[in-house]
C-alpha cells in the first residue's frame, strides 16, 4: 500500500469504548436474565447513539466500541447512556442489573472497512479500564474540549500509565454518580508499565548488592581501613511520575540510613 493510501485510511475521530463490569461472573450465576438485561442496554446504547449522530463499529460480547465526530457529542451520549441504564436497573430490580465502565479518547485512527483502529481506540479502551463502575473516565484531549459544556463536572486522575500505551494519559472522571460507586471515592488498580517495571527490577539489584557493599565495609572500617567518607547522590527515575520520584527518594534514603548503621565512622556527603 503507497504512503497516499496509507493516508486516505486514517482521520481523526472521537472514541467511546464500554464493557459491562463483573461481566463474566453475571453471565455464570444468572445467563438468561444477564443475556435480556444486556438486550435492554443495547436498546439505550444504540438509540443514545443514534440521536448523537455516532456509529456503534465492533461490537464483542457485553462491549461496545462507538464512533463520534464530535468530542462533545460523544461525552453527551456517554452520560446519557449512563442515566439511562441507572434509571433501567432501579425500575427493573436493580441489584439485577448492568453496570458499565466508560472510556472516551479522541485521537488518530485507521479506517480498515466498517472497522477502526490505532492508538486512538487503544487508549479509549484503556481509559474505560479504569473508569468507575457505572462511571465516564476521559482523556486531557476531550477534556480540553468538553470541560464547561456538559452538565457535570470532572474529577482530574493525574498522568496514568496505561497497559500498552508508550506514552502517559492525563485522565479524569465524570464528577456523576450513576452506578455503585461514587467516582470521588473509587481507586482504581494501578498497573506498572515495562519500563516502570524493569527500573524497579534494577534497582532490587542495587539495594541487593549494596547489601553485600555494607558488610565488607563495616568489616574494613572495624579492621581499620582508611576509608571514612562517601557520597550518595540522588537515583535519576527518568520519569514524572511522582510515585517513582517518591519511590527514588525514599530509596536514596534508606541507602544513607544503611550506610550509617553498616559504618558508623563513615561520613555521608
Amino acid at each position: 500500500m503507497s504512503g497516499t493510501d496509507t493516508r486516505k485510511n486514517r482521520k481523526t475521530s472521537t472514541i467511546l469504548a464500554m464493557d459491562v463490569v463483573g461481566y463474566s461472573e453475571k453471565m455464570s450465576s444468572d445467563e438468561e436474565g444477564t443475556i435480556n438485561q444486556l438486550r435492554a442496554c443495547r436498546v439505550i446504547i444504540e438509540d443514545s447513539v443514534k440521536s448523537y449522530q455516532g456509529r456503534i463499529f465492533n461490537t464483542a460480547g457485553d462491549a461496545f466500541m462507538v464512533e463520534f465526530n464530535s468530542a462533545l457529542s460523544a461525552v453527551r451520549a456517554a452520560i446519557e447512556i449512563q442515566e439511562k441504564v441507572f434509571t433501567h436497573n432501579q425500575n427493573h430490580d436493580g441489584h439485577k442489573g448492568l453496570e458499565f465502565r466508560m472510556g472516551i479518547n479522541m485521537g488518530d485512527v485507521v479506517v480498515d472497512g466498517e472497522n477502526l483502529l490505532g492508538d486512538g481506540v487503544n487508549v479509549a479502551a484503556r481509559l474505560e479500564g479504569i473508569a468507575p463502575p457505572g462511571g465516564i473516565c476521559i482523556s486531557e484531549i476531550v477534556h480540553s474540549v468538553v470541560k464547561g459544556k456538559v452538565p457535570c463536572g470532572f474529577i482530574d486522575q493525574g498522568t496514568q500509565n496505561l497497559k500498552n500505551i508508550s506514552e502517559p494519559v492525563r485522565a479524569y472522571y465524570a464528577d456523576t454518580v450513576t452506578g455503585s460507586v461514587d467516582p470521588k471515592q473509587f481507586k482504581h488498580k494501578k498497573t506498572i508499565n515495562k519500563k516502570t517495571l524493569y527500573y524497579l527490577v534494577a534497582l532490587a539489584v542495587v539495594i541487593a548488592v549494596g547489601s553485600y557493599v555494607f558488610q565488607g565495609m563495616q568489616e574494613e572500617v572495624q579492621n581499620g581501613a582508611d576509608f571514612q567518607r562517601i557520597a550518595i547522590l540522588p537515583f535519576d527515575t527518568g520519569s514524572q511520575d511522582q510515585n517513582l520520584l517518591n519511590f527514588a527518594n525514599g530509596l536514596t534514603e534508606d541507602l544513607s540510613a544503611g550506610f550509617s548503621k553498616a559504618a558508623k565512622k563513615l561520613t555521608l556527603v
